[in-house]
Protein backbone atom coordinates (compact mmCIF):
# COMPACT_ATOMS: atom_id res chain seq x y z
CA UNK A 1 0.00 0.00 0.00
CA UNK A 2 1.35 3.46 -0.57
CA UNK A 3 3.23 5.11 2.07
CA UNK A 4 1.31 8.09 3.73
CA UNK A 5 2.02 11.14 2.52
CA UNK A 6 2.03 14.67 4.76
CA UNK A 7 -1.36 16.38 3.37
CA UNK A 8 -3.94 15.10 1.17
CA UNK A 9 -6.37 17.81 -0.92
CA UNK A 10 -9.80 16.74 -1.24
CA UNK A 11 -11.03 15.28 -4.07
CA UNK A 12 -12.99 16.93 -7.01
CA UNK A 13 -16.52 15.57 -6.63
CA UNK A 14 -16.58 13.65 -9.90
CA UNK A 15 -13.52 11.43 -8.13
CA UNK A 16 -15.65 10.88 -4.60
CA UNK A 17 -18.45 9.77 -7.18
CA UNK A 18 -15.95 7.39 -8.34
CA UNK A 19 -14.44 6.22 -5.36
CA UNK A 20 -18.09 5.92 -3.33
CA UNK A 21 -19.15 3.78 -6.84
CA UNK A 22 -16.19 1.29 -6.14
CA UNK A 23 -15.83 1.07 -2.84
CA UNK A 24 -19.35 0.33 -1.73
CA UNK A 25 -21.04 -1.81 -4.19
CA UNK A 26 -17.68 -3.49 -5.17
CA UNK A 27 -15.95 -4.40 -1.60
CA UNK A 28 -19.65 -5.39 -0.38
CA UNK A 29 -20.88 -7.64 -3.22
CA UNK A 30 -17.34 -9.35 -3.48
CA UNK A 31 -16.78 -10.37 0.37
CA UNK A 32 -20.94 -11.31 0.66
CA UNK A 33 -20.52 -12.65 -3.03
CA UNK A 34 -17.27 -14.63 -1.89
CA UNK A 35 -18.79 -16.19 1.96
CA UNK A 36 -21.74 -17.24 -0.36
CA UNK A 37 -19.65 -19.02 -2.52
CA UNK A 38 -17.22 -20.59 0.37
CA UNK A 39 -20.90 -22.85 0.86
CA UNK A 40 -19.18 -24.83 -2.21
CA UNK A 41 -16.33 -26.08 -0.13
CA UNK A 42 -19.27 -28.07 1.87
CA UNK A 43 -20.44 -29.51 -1.01
CA UNK A 44 -23.14 -28.99 -3.63
CA UNK A 45 -26.02 -29.12 -1.32
CA UNK A 46 -24.90 -26.78 1.06
CA UNK A 47 -23.75 -24.35 -2.06
CA UNK A 48 -27.32 -24.60 -3.33
CA UNK A 49 -28.98 -23.80 0.31
CA UNK A 50 -26.82 -21.16 0.18
CA UNK A 51 -27.40 -19.47 -3.28
CA UNK A 52 -31.11 -20.68 -3.40
CA UNK A 53 -33.49 -19.29 -5.79
CA UNK A 54 -33.28 -15.20 -6.49
CA UNK A 55 -36.48 -13.77 -6.88
CA UNK A 56 -36.97 -11.32 -9.32
CA UNK A 57 -37.60 -8.65 -6.85
CA UNK A 58 -34.16 -9.33 -5.35
CA UNK A 59 -32.44 -9.62 -8.70
CA UNK A 60 -33.77 -5.86 -9.50
CA UNK A 61 -32.13 -4.77 -6.20
CA UNK A 62 -29.14 -5.90 -7.15
CA UNK A 63 -29.33 -4.39 -11.14
CA UNK A 64 -29.42 -1.61 -8.93
CA UNK A 65 -27.66 -1.49 -6.24
CA UNK A 66 -24.95 -3.60 -7.42
CA UNK A 67 -24.45 -3.19 -11.42
CA UNK A 68 -25.68 0.49 -11.90
CA UNK A 69 -22.82 1.80 -9.37
CA UNK A 70 -20.63 -0.49 -10.93
CA UNK A 71 -21.33 0.70 -14.40
CA UNK A 72 -20.71 4.09 -13.28
CA UNK A 73 -17.47 3.52 -11.42
CA UNK A 74 -16.32 1.49 -14.79
CA UNK A 75 -16.68 4.88 -17.01
CA UNK A 76 -15.62 7.17 -14.33
CA UNK A 77 -12.26 4.87 -14.30
CA UNK A 78 -12.06 4.95 -17.66
CA UNK A 79 -12.44 8.65 -18.26
CA UNK A 80 -9.94 9.05 -15.12
CA UNK A 81 -7.67 6.90 -16.72
CA UNK A 82 -7.77 8.66 -19.98
CA UNK A 83 -7.14 12.46 -18.18
CA UNK A 84 -4.26 10.91 -15.93
CA UNK A 85 -0.77 12.40 -16.24
CA UNK A 86 1.52 10.21 -15.65
CA UNK A 87 4.28 12.18 -16.60
CA UNK A 88 4.49 14.28 -12.97
CA UNK A 89 4.55 10.37 -10.92
CA UNK A 90 7.42 9.44 -9.65
CA UNK A 91 8.40 6.31 -10.53
CA UNK A 92 6.62 3.99 -7.94
CA UNK A 93 3.75 6.05 -8.24
CA UNK A 94 3.36 4.98 -11.57
CA UNK A 95 4.15 1.63 -11.21
CA UNK A 96 1.35 1.79 -8.70
CA UNK A 97 -0.73 3.56 -11.02
CA UNK A 98 -0.28 0.87 -13.72
CA UNK A 99 -1.07 -2.12 -11.17
CA UNK A 100 -4.51 0.05 -10.20
CA UNK A 101 -5.73 0.31 -13.74
CA UNK A 102 -4.75 -2.95 -14.96
CA UNK A 103 -5.93 -4.84 -11.66
CA UNK A 104 -9.00 -2.82 -12.94
CA UNK A 105 -9.27 -4.08 -16.55
CA UNK A 106 -8.74 -7.45 -15.33
CA UNK A 107 -11.76 -7.65 -12.99
CA UNK A 108 -14.08 -5.54 -15.52
CA UNK A 109 -13.54 -8.54 -18.40
CA UNK A 110 -13.87 -11.01 -14.99
CA UNK A 111 -17.06 -9.63 -13.41
CA UNK A 112 -18.81 -9.13 -16.68
CA UNK A 113 -17.73 -12.95 -18.05
CA UNK A 114 -18.83 -14.29 -14.34
CA UNK A 115 -22.22 -12.73 -15.27
CA UNK A 116 -22.97 -13.41 -18.36
CA UNK A 117 -22.10 -16.99 -17.33
CA UNK A 118 -24.78 -17.08 -14.71
CA UNK A 119 -27.16 -14.28 -13.87
CA UNK A 120 -27.67 -13.11 -17.40
CA UNK A 121 -28.14 -17.06 -18.69
CA UNK A 122 -30.12 -17.67 -15.52
CA UNK A 123 -32.41 -14.29 -16.40
CA UNK A 124 -32.51 -15.91 -20.21
CA UNK A 125 -33.60 -19.00 -19.11
CA UNK A 126 -31.23 -21.20 -19.89
CA UNK A 127 -29.89 -22.30 -16.89
CA UNK A 128 -31.15 -22.38 -13.12
CA UNK A 129 -29.75 -20.97 -10.08
CA UNK A 130 -29.38 -25.18 -9.24
CA UNK A 131 -27.62 -25.60 -11.74
CA UNK A 132 -24.49 -22.99 -10.63
CA UNK A 133 -22.47 -25.92 -8.74
CA UNK A 134 -21.92 -27.91 -11.31
CA UNK A 135 -21.68 -25.36 -14.25
CA UNK A 136 -19.03 -23.81 -11.80
CA UNK A 137 -17.40 -27.30 -11.73
CA UNK A 138 -18.26 -28.09 -15.48
CA UNK A 139 -15.86 -25.19 -16.50
CA UNK A 140 -13.55 -25.10 -13.86
CA UNK A 141 -12.25 -28.33 -14.26
CA UNK A 142 -12.31 -27.93 -17.98
CA UNK A 143 -8.90 -28.27 -19.73
CA UNK A 144 -10.38 -28.44 -23.38
CA UNK A 145 -6.99 -26.47 -24.32
CA UNK A 146 -4.11 -28.67 -24.42
CA UNK A 147 -4.87 -29.69 -20.85
CA UNK A 148 -4.50 -26.16 -19.51
CA UNK A 149 -7.13 -25.06 -17.09
CA UNK A 150 -7.30 -21.77 -18.57
CA UNK A 151 -11.33 -20.92 -17.36
CA UNK A 152 -9.79 -21.67 -13.64
CA UNK A 153 -6.58 -19.49 -14.46
CA UNK A 154 -8.89 -16.66 -15.47
CA UNK A 155 -10.67 -17.59 -12.52
CA UNK A 156 -7.83 -16.92 -10.40
CA UNK A 157 -6.31 -13.92 -12.49
CA UNK A 158 -9.85 -12.50 -11.60
CA UNK A 159 -9.73 -12.78 -7.69
CA UNK A 160 -6.36 -11.54 -7.46
CA UNK A 161 -7.62 -8.51 -9.12
CA UNK A 162 -10.44 -7.76 -6.85
CA UNK A 163 -8.42 -8.31 -4.03
CA UNK A 164 -5.68 -6.02 -5.74
CA UNK A 165 -8.08 -3.44 -7.23
CA UNK A 166 -10.11 -4.07 -3.75
CA UNK A 167 -7.39 -3.27 -1.26
CA UNK A 168 -5.81 -0.52 -3.05
CA UNK A 169 -8.97 1.37 -3.81
CA UNK A 170 -10.76 1.26 -0.22
CA UNK A 171 -7.16 2.64 0.85
CA UNK A 172 -7.21 5.61 -1.81
CA UNK A 173 -10.77 6.46 -1.25
CA UNK A 174 -10.44 6.62 2.54
CA UNK A 175 -7.54 8.91 1.97
CA UNK A 176 -9.22 10.53 -1.02
CA UNK A 177 -12.62 11.42 0.85
CA UNK A 178 -10.99 12.43 3.70
CA UNK A 179 -12.16 9.75 5.88
CA UNK A 180 -8.40 8.90 7.55
CA UNK A 181 -5.67 11.21 9.05
CA UNK A 182 -2.39 11.12 8.28
CA UNK A 183 -1.28 9.04 11.84
CA UNK A 184 -3.76 6.46 11.03
CA UNK A 185 -3.14 5.36 7.39
CA UNK A 186 0.22 3.13 7.91
CA UNK A 187 -2.77 1.63 9.91
CA UNK A 188 -5.47 1.72 7.22
CA UNK A 189 -2.62 0.46 4.52
CA UNK A 190 -2.00 -2.89 6.70
CA UNK A 191 -5.36 -3.62 7.04
CA UNK A 192 -6.43 -3.03 3.67
CA UNK A 193 -3.71 -5.29 2.78
CA UNK A 194 -4.80 -7.88 5.02
CA UNK A 195 -7.86 -8.00 3.52
CA UNK A 196 -6.91 -8.07 0.25
CA UNK A 197 -4.63 -10.97 0.83
CA UNK A 198 -8.02 -12.87 2.58
CA UNK A 199 -9.89 -11.98 -0.21
CA UNK A 200 -7.62 -13.69 -3.06
CA UNK A 201 -6.87 -16.65 -0.24
CA UNK A 202 -10.73 -17.76 0.19
CA UNK A 203 -11.43 -16.90 -3.30
CA UNK A 204 -8.36 -19.09 -4.64
CA UNK A 205 -9.66 -22.05 -2.10
CA UNK A 206 -13.36 -21.75 -3.25
CA UNK A 207 -11.44 -22.19 -7.53
CA UNK A 208 -9.25 -24.72 -6.78
CA UNK A 209 -11.83 -26.74 -4.70
CA UNK A 210 -14.33 -26.18 -7.39
CA UNK A 211 -11.92 -27.18 -10.03
CA UNK A 212 -10.56 -29.99 -8.76
CA UNK A 213 -12.28 -31.60 -5.89
CA UNK A 214 -9.27 -31.22 -3.38
CA UNK A 215 -10.11 -33.75 0.01
CA UNK A 216 -7.54 -31.19 1.42
CA UNK A 217 -9.80 -28.32 1.44
CA UNK A 218 -13.02 -29.55 0.61
CA UNK A 219 -14.93 -30.05 3.85
CA UNK A 220 -17.40 -32.92 3.27
CA UNK A 221 -20.80 -31.78 4.60
CA UNK A 222 -24.53 -31.94 3.75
Amino acid sequence: MPAPSPSISPAPLWQRVHAWTGVVPLAGFVLVHLLTQAEALWGPRAYARAVGSPSFGSAVLVAVLVYAPLLVHAVLGVLRALRADDSSRAGSERVKAIVQWSSAAVLLIFVASHVWQFSARRWLGVISAADYYSELCASLSSTAWGGVPLVAIGYLLGVAAAAVHGGSGVYRAALGLGLVGTARQRLLGRCCTALGVAVFVLGALIVIDLATGSVLIHLRGS
